[in-house]
């Protein structure tokens, strides 16, 4: 299992990031101390506005880690009416191989969602 994932952490991070994500999609590489991280952000399907001057995302959430995978639909809750919108995402790292939360800050611009800043705790590193 730790092989087979270690082979695909590889190929993901050997892949270019526009063709790995396709055209929606974001791809970071994050410099987690003992585990890096490939995070790939893809929007699923258009924005819904709620109430509240809200818009509501779906978006799957792929990062792979030295020893495991997540594959996982995240909803995001952004500002409307904002060129630029964040949202507050935490991944836990111990099902990637790692020890800790990334606290992500993420952006929502143009109809894409990337990575703004990356905070590994304990200890608060700033990874982004």
């Amino acid at each position: 299992m730790r092989r087979l994932a270690s082979v695909l952490l590889s190929a993901v991070l050997a892949a270019p990031a526009a063709t790995a994500a396709g055209p929606a999609c974001t791809t970071e590489r994050l410099a987690v101390p003992r585990a890096p991280v490939v995070l790939t952000l893809c929007p699923l399907g258009p924005p819904v506005h709620a109430p509240g001057g809200e818009i509501l995302l779906a978006v799957r959430e792929r990062a792979a880690g030295p020893t495991g995978m997540i594959d996982r639909t995240v909803r995001l809750r952004f500002l409307a009416n904002e060129p630029i919108s964040r949202a507050i995402e935490d991944l836990d790292l111990a099902p990637l191989g790692g020890t800790g939360t990334l606290h992500l800050t993420l952006v929502f611009r143009d109809g894409t969602v990337a990575v703004e800043s990356a905070i590994l705790t304990p200890g608060a590193v700033v990874v982004k």
